[in-house]
């Protein structure tokens, strides 16, 4: 079975409607291309924004929860009410909905079900999920690409932090590439410009040899 595309995003919309724009972008682009859409499940925020979009574009959608989660409403399909996790559609053919236990299980669910990991805007949860990802490419514990949506600017601060931590020694600069930063597309098309990062990604961690494979 082929791998999806992750997504990391805010479980609110945000104050700008262009966040939203770029969500229903890269859901229908997704779709287009034949392309499930991993995600953390719900339809609240970018997230249910960027699933919902998938969804009414006839792609696939899998949606990764841990079960307390589903207690307080966003229900999956294990876990009683797999029409509560996205009540405005129609056909749920498309949508899977994975009840897991934690959050760790559901982030190591989320990555081995991708090939690609893309940030949209964001809180605490999505850039935490962001640095984990990209901390396992320096570490090689995979070469799957990761990319953050720098819509209006709104990572910039990260792209900051990278290049201090370059320039103070805590970062190598062979390692300061590790996050395909994806700025205003000149065609407005931010659903192309993602799937475009994606493809183009090529793996710049440092090669410390470990053996992942070893239990």
């Amino acid at each position: 079975m082929s791998l999806g595309i992750c997504i990391y995003s805010g479980s609110s919309i945000g104050n700008k409607t262009v966040y939203t724009e770029a969500a229903q972008s890269i859901g229908r682009t997704l779709a287009a291309s034949g392309i499930t859409l991993v995600y953390g499940g719900g339809d609240a925020g970018l997230m249910g924004t960027v699933a919902r979009s998938a969804l009414e574009s006839n792609g696939k959608v899998t949606g990764i929860i841990p079960r307390a989660m589903v207690g307080v409403g966003e229900k999956g399909r294990r876990g009683g009410g797999e029409k509560a996790v996205h009540s405005d559609i129609d056909d749920y053919s498309n949508l899977e909905t994975i009840v897991v236990e934690s959050m760790h299980e559901r982030k190591l669910a989320m990555a081995e079900k991708s090939s690609s990991f893309i940030a949209l805007p964001g809180g605490f949860g999505t850039l935490e999920e962001l640095l984990e990802v990209t901390t396992w490419s320096q570490l090689n514990v995979h070469s799957k690409g990761v990319v953050a949506m720098n819509i209006e600017g709104f990572y910039e601060p990260l792209k900051l932090f990278i290049k201090t931590a370059v320039d103070a020694g805590f970062i190598s600069s062979k390692n300061a590439d590790l996050i395909q930063f994806v700025d205003q597309p000149t065609d407005g098309d931010w659903g192309k410009a993602a799937l475009e990062a994606c493809k183009r990604y090529k793996p710049t961690g440092e090669e410390y040899g470990f053996n992942w494979s070893q239990t």
